[in-house]
């Protein structure tokens, strides 16, 4: 089963992130950056598996990398989720990889009672207050200011609103 290979790999580090690949020589961690997309991903993943075998494990290994990204002094300062490479000028793909990370947390949200309604409103709210202009155009720097907009932000900011919902 790929989750049991997945699991191999060490992919999940220390303080409960997600990794960005493996080594291909080793099949191992590659100590990558922990973007916030693969948070987001692996934890959507683990609820779909949950809800389709019944696996306790795959819940709880969810909501580990679901705290460890609201809590993470890197991922989420201040509590509102940033990227690594924040700030940037919301070009490329890199800034639809919270909306990524925002819907895997929203579908983790709803299996466990809106464990994380809290994280998610106030992401909400700062990306509102913070980080928006006068068109409603958001940006991707959700604790502000705002710098400039695109489609993947846009996108972005869609998933956080529809998380919170």
């Amino acid at each position: 089963m790929a989750w049991t290979w997945f699991q191999g790999t060490g992919m999940i580090n220390g303080s409960g992130l997600v990794n960005d690949g493996v080594n291909l020589s080793t099949c191992r961690n590659n100590r990558d950056v922990t973007w916030t997309y693969n948070q987001g991903v692996l934890i959507n993943a683990l609820v779909q598996l949950n809800r389709l075998t019944g696996d306790a494990n795959a819940l709880s290994t969810a909501r580990r990398i679901g705290d460890a990204m609201t809590t993470s002094g890197y991922l989420s300062p201040g509590g509102i989720l940033r990227e690594p490479n924040e700030p940037d000028t919301c070009g490329g793909d890199g800034a639809s990889f919270k909306g990524a990370a925002i819907r895997g947390l929203g579908v983790l949200n709803a299996a466990a009672g809106g464990a994380y309604d809290t994280y998610l409103t106030r992401n909400a709210d700062s990306a509102y207050g913070r980080d928006r202009d006068s068109l409603d155009m958001y940006g991707s720097h959700w604790a502000g200011p705002f710098a400039g907009t695109s489609h993947s932000c846009q996108h972005s900011a869609l998933d956080l609103l529809d998380a919170v919902r």
